[in-house]
């Protein structure tokens, strides 16, 4: 596989239709005085961004998607035994809430 076709792979995925979103941001906290005022400090900032609840409902209706998500944390080993890690799912971090989530299952 080269980079031309993973471009490819890329765009044939369907779009999805989640419209984008903007908010904008300051900075209302103290600026300093006029040696030390830093320009992010004056500025205002756009911030773009889809529903992520609607793209994840988008993506999880995608038949590109079916076979390509895990939905429970996994620990992956090599041959030898030692712990690979390849995704999301396979980090300690899920792991270990998952442990949590079972342990406080009211038996």
């Amino acid at each position: 596989m080269n980079a031309r076709d993973l471009y490819e792979t890329i765009d044939a995925v369907p779009l999805g239709d989640v419209a984008w979103s903007s908010f904008s941001v300051k900075y209302n906290g103290e600026v300093g005085d006029h040696r030390g005022i830093a320009p992010w400090k004056l500025k205002e900032y756009d911030v773009w961004f889809r529903d992520p609840r609607a793209v994840l409902h988008q993506q999880l209706g995608n038949r590109s998607f079916a076979h390509e998500m895990d939905f429970a944390a996994k620990q992956v080993h090599d041959r030898k035994g030692a712990r690979r890690y390849q995704d999301f799912m396979s980090g300690d971090w899920v792991w270990q809430q998952s442990v949590l989530f079972i342990l406080s299952i009211p038996s």
